[in-house]
């Protein structure tokens, strides 16, 4: 995190705030879709979520 903090204001002079929301990624890659489907996912301690490709 403060690689990302100095990264980000002193070469780019963006400001980091409390707001920002930083993201590191996924360990499992992609996976690209064949077909149209309905995706569902769920973690404990969350609301379930699902969405549809079409």
């Amino acid at each position: 995190m403060p690689w990302l903090v100095n990264h980000c204001t002193q070469h780019h002079r963006i400001a980091m705030t409390p707001d920002m929301i930083v993201t590191t990624g996924s360990y499992t890659g992609m996976v690209f879709q064949k077909s149209a489907g309905v995706a569902h996912g769920e973690l404990d301690g969350l609301p379930a979520v699902e969405f549809e490709l079409v």
